[in-house]
């Protein structure tokens, strides 16, 4: 992929960050789960605008920073726009992560759906590794397609996710060994993990599930262009009105984490 690709998605990705996260779940993994109790430098491998750290920063004590590494100049700068109006320490460079040599100085090193699209994602976890500090803690957000289309259900088409599974796994497949996306990368990034000798590896899921439902009497989201998008992602034709269809999304991201070793 062009490295410069998603500096022309930047719309794109603020539209799917949405569908990513339930606010009071991520406040959960970073106050109880992970324990960020004092301030900490993050770093954030493929940051595009630089989503993660506006989750993260009003969350974590002050003095706490971000610096963020991208490929995208456009996404670069649409980032520093952002966070000049913010009361945070942050950094934004324009780095190749699959050729970054960092240096230990990092409490956090982080990346969401990133490592799905490197032909070499172990190399650059690697990379995430050598970047934090002995102890620091490395969580990689990844989804797994086969997951994410289990978690799907619509009264806009008569098939089953079971059946669907067969074609676009032939899909997947080719996409893979023609050197794109990597479908299963979500499910394989604990055990790199393990490989790469980082410590108390761990495994959540994160818990959003979106509900489109075209009269809004149920609290979801009547989005019609939304809809639209989730059946063009699966190759199906949706059965009458979109107005009139219901959907479930289960977004089925993986979220791993470990810490590196003290010796």
């Amino acid at each position: 992929m062009d490295k410069g690709f998603w500096d022309s998605q930047i719309e794109y990705l603020r539209s799917t960050r949405k569908q990513m996260w339930n606010d009071d779940y991520f406040e959960f993994l970073v106050k109880v789960v992970w324990k960020l109790d004092r301030p900490i430098k993050i770093i954030d491998f493929g940051c595009g605008y630089g989503f993660l750290g506006l989750k993260l920063l009003p969350l974590l004590p002050r003095g706490s920073s971000y610096t963020g590494l991208d490929t995208g100049e456009a996404l670069l700068q649409e980032a520093r726009g952002i966070y000049e109006q913010l009361p945070y320490r942050s950094d934004f460079l324009l780095e190749d992560i699959t050729a970054f040599t960092p240096k230990p100085q990092y409490d956090l090193a982080i990346c969401q759906s990133v490592l799905r699209h490197l032909p070499d994602a172990v190399g650059v976890l690697k990379r995430m590794i050598d970047a934090v500090v002995p102890g620091g803690l490395v969580i990689c957000i990844e989804p797994n397609r086969a997951m994410e289309e289990a978690g799907f259900y619509s009264n806009g088409t008569k098939e089953e996710a079971i059946d669907r599974m067969v074609t676009r796994k032939q899909r997947w497949d080719a996409e893979q060994s023609a050197g794109g996306r990597d479908y299963q990368q979500g499910i394989k990034v604990p055990v790199y993990m393990q490989e790469l000798g980082l410590e108390k590896v761990e495994v959540r899921i994160n818990d959003f599930v979106e509900l489109l439902d075209p009269s809004s009497r149920s609290g979801g989201e009547n989005r019609p262009d939304r809809l639209e998008l989730l059946f063009k992602e699966r190759g199906i034709a949706p059965e009458g009105k979109v107005e009139n269809i219901f959907a479930v999304n289960a977004r089925c991201h993986m979220i791993s984490y470990g810490y590196k070793s003290d010796f």
